[in-house]
């Protein structure tokens, strides 16, 4: 009696040892896949924060009011602001920490419509069309067209790098994953090798001998998979509690889908997993289990 609760406390030990196991790599996982999504997000958000601004020759109310609508027509255009002469000389004393108004007499700062752009649209072939397009249209109107050249230039490469290496340590992660969790797998049925081979010689097909260690991968794949999604909400939910900043790209439809991918993916890698290693115990002949 003492010899079968013994094995029964050292089989439950060796499935929450697996459990626990399986849930820390998991949530690593969760991680790095949750940068890889979220970097795409930030990639997007920021290319459609880039403003881009149309200097004005005139004052106009209706003539602005036409560029702006032209703007507004156009597909690719997102936002659209104005900045009066006023607010123009607000921002670079703010940025300036000076107030020329107390030496000039005038202000020579240009009136401006500033817009932002669909994130596809921000590259250096279609901002030219977009300039080519409004300068032709209103040269008289219009007497520059700005945008940081150089950070377009750059943000497209750095923006594309960063998620290729993200995307190779997601890949070279899984893989990981899928290899430990098969090992961690098969240590824990190792104990069980006699019993299946046992089921085997009495009879037992290798379906009915794989049920109970299927059902057995379901639940700790289930279990494993919500667990981790515990830890990963709960520091999620930290995070962004703490840092405003992810507030900004925090999307909680892709987090959850995130989830839900890792659940099931855990499910399927402990049952995959199970089957094989039960496959081999009852391929393999009963001295070499020793």
């Amino acid at each position: 009696m003492k010899q079968e609760h013994f094995i029964y406390k050292k089989s439950i030990k060796h499935q929450v040892n697996t459990i626990l196991g399986i849930s820390l790599i998991l949530t690593i996982f969760s991680f790095i896949c949750y940068l890889f999504i979220e970097s795409f997000v930030l990639n997007q958000k920021f290319k459609e924060s880039v403003n881009i601004s149309l200097y004005l020759n005139t004052s106009n109310p209706d003539t602005v009011e036409t560029i702006k609508n032209d703007l507004a027509s156009q597909k690719y255009t997102k936002n659209i602001s104005f900045t009066s002469k006023q607010k123009a000389t607000e921002i670079w004393n703010s940025i300036n920490n000076s107030d020329w108004e107390k030496i000039l007499p005038y202000n020579p700062l240009p009136e401006s419509i500033d817009f932002t752009v669909d994130a596809k649209y921000l590259n250096n072939d279609s901002l030219l069309k977009i300039v080519y397009y409004f300068q032709q249209k209103y040269v008289a109107q219009i007497s520059t067209i700005d945008y940081p050249r150089d950070l377009v230039n750059n943000v497209k490469d750095k923006l594309s790098k960063l998620g290729f290496i993200l995307l190779i340590f997601a890949i070279l992660l899984g893989v990981l994953m899928i290899i430990t969790i098969n090992i961690t797998i098969k240590l824990s049925l190792h104990s069980n090798r006699f019993i299946i081979k046992t089921m085997q010689l009495v009879g037992a097909t290798q379906s009915i001998i794989l049920k109970p260690f299927i059902k057995r991968a379901f639940l700790q794949g289930l279990l494993s998979g919500i667990i981790s999604q515990i830890v990963f909400w709960s520091i999620l939910i930290w995070a962004v509690t703490s840092f405003n900043v992810l507030k900004n790209v925090n999307n909680f439809f892709f987090n959850l889908s995130l989830s839900l991918f890792i659940i099931l993916y855990s499910v399927i890698i402990c049952v995959v997993s199970t089957r094989y290693a039960v496959a081999k115990y009852c391929n393999t002949e009963l001295n070499e289990l020793h």
